[in-house]
């Protein structure tokens, strides 16, 4: 199931993209009757829920398909998507683990077994949508910027692996 947060007449709104329709949780959940609208009210809310929740939220989906209703069911061009997870708790990043992107900003890449990445947070206001505009202060004389990977942590943790 492929989630998305997408902006609705009356704000956000958790999503599950199902081929080219957009189909809104809460609705799904509303009609099924599988679970409280509630569990989808954010996407945040969602994924608190864990894998339950998930799969509570997919069971939705799949009701609402075989359905055949109408009702919370978009097309996807006609709605804007949003960042799939608004207002992230942490954005952890990780610095200098690309040899091409060190090179690129001049830097000499010294090879794996010396390199040492590092990390630094950004603000969870960094996170915009598909299609929104990146926005750099005036007085920005070099902006670079680049994301290869964005992985969520669902839950509170230490020393996670990779």
């Amino acid at each position: 199931m492929k989630l998305a947060t997408y902006q609705s007449d009356t704000g956000p709104r958790t999503g599950a993209v199902a081929g080219d329709r957009i189909i809104d949780l809460v609705g799904a959940l509303d009609l099924s009757g599988l679970a409280p609208a509630s569990l989808a009210a954010t996407m945040q809310s969602l994924l608190a829920a864990g894998t339950d929740g998930l799969r509570t939220a997919a069971a939705a989906v799949e009701w609402h398909q075989q359905s055949g209703s109408e009702t919370s069911n978009f097309d996807l061009t006609d709605v804007r998507l949003l960042a799939p997870l608004p207002n992230p708790g942490k954005l952890m990043c990780l610095a200098g683990n690309y040899a091409d992107h060190i090179l690129e900003g001049g830097g000499v890449f010294p090879g794996k077994d010396k390199m040492t990445p590092h990390f630094f947070m950004k603000p969870s206001t960094a996170v915009i949508g598909p299609d929104a505009a990146i926005r750099i202060p005036p007085s920005t004389k070099f902006a670079d910027w680049e994301l290869e990977l964005a992985g969520v942590v669902g839950r509170a943790g230490r020393g996670f692996s990779v």
